[in-house]
């Protein structure tokens, strides 16, 4: 240890009279204590309202979150015309699905109006009848109200920059379940536009085979619409099955127009 570091490391005797002889030296420095601009974020800060997570929750299920969507536009709507089916489920959580109940079949083109993709012609196209977006799924992939298999659509107005935005996307889904992030979100094109590509896992509504909980992967992308807002796209699965619907997954992602 040299006496350089001896000298930038006064023993405690000295250290408060070095550190005042060193300030002593600074430049003045000029503070604004109050500004309009101050004043103005304050009374913001003052209004804005927080929620628990138990709140989020709470709200994704009543159908409060999806009630403010459509007050401020952000809704994923389908054209007048498309086929959409009411939510009618026939698995019940807590009973395995076989394979043969969800395999997808050929892709047929679809206009789901702020999007057209692909998707399998076995599965059906949802509309949540609160308003919060599509779903495209095989009827044995839904149990209650969660998604065990298939993909959801939706579009939000963006929270800053798109990064920013999908980490706000994620912390919605996220509410106050077991959702969690799996690794950084990286780059992906969707159509002709730069997206976010972001895995997720969470427990699947379905058990494995032998009755026990399993884990789920939700593959959430992003990507920045025409019209300004941002389109997301959750590819749902059981960790067990989702190798085996990528290539579906990503047909479907590839064949995407925004």
């Amino acid at each position: 240890m040299g006496r350089s570091f001896l000298s930038d490391h006064p023993n405690p005797g000295n250290r408060q009279e070095a550190i005042l002889n060193e300030v002593s030296q600074w430049p003045p420095k000029q503070f604004i204590e109050n500004s309009a601009e101050f004043t103005r974020l304050q009374q913001v800060a003052r209004e804005a309202k927080s929620y628990t997570a138990q709140q989020i929750a709470d709200g994704a299920k009543s159908g409060e979150w999806a009630r403010l969507n459509r007050e401020n536009g952000a809704v994923f709507k389908a054209p007048p015309g498309v086929n959409i089916q009411p939510t009618q489920v026939s698995a019940q959580q807590g009973q395995p699905v076989s394979w043969d109940a969800v395999a997808p079949a050929q892709l047929v083109q679809s206009n789901l109006g702020p999007v057209s993709m692909a998707r399998p012609q076995n599965w059906q196209v949802f509309q949540d009848q609160q308003g919060g977006g599509i779903t495209i799924a095989p009827r044995a992939g839904l149990a209650g109200n969660a998604i065990g298999y298939g993909v959801v659509l939706n579009g939000v107005r963006p929270n800053g920059n798109l990064d920013q935005t999908t980490s706000s996307i994620v912390r919605s889904l996220q509410g106050g379940g077991d959702l969690r992030q799996i690794g950084n979100a990286q780059p992906i094109t969707v159509g002709s536009s730069r997206g976010r590509s972001v895995m997720m896992e969470s427990t699947s509504p379905f058990p494995g085979t032998n009755g026990s909980p399993q884990k789920e992967r939700d593959w959430l992308v992003t990507a920045p619409a025409p019209d300004g807002s941002v389109v997301y796209f959750v590819f749902v699965a059981p960790a067990s099955d989702f190798e085996r619907l990528r290539p579906t997954f990503e047909s479907m992602l590839r064949s995407a127009r925004l």
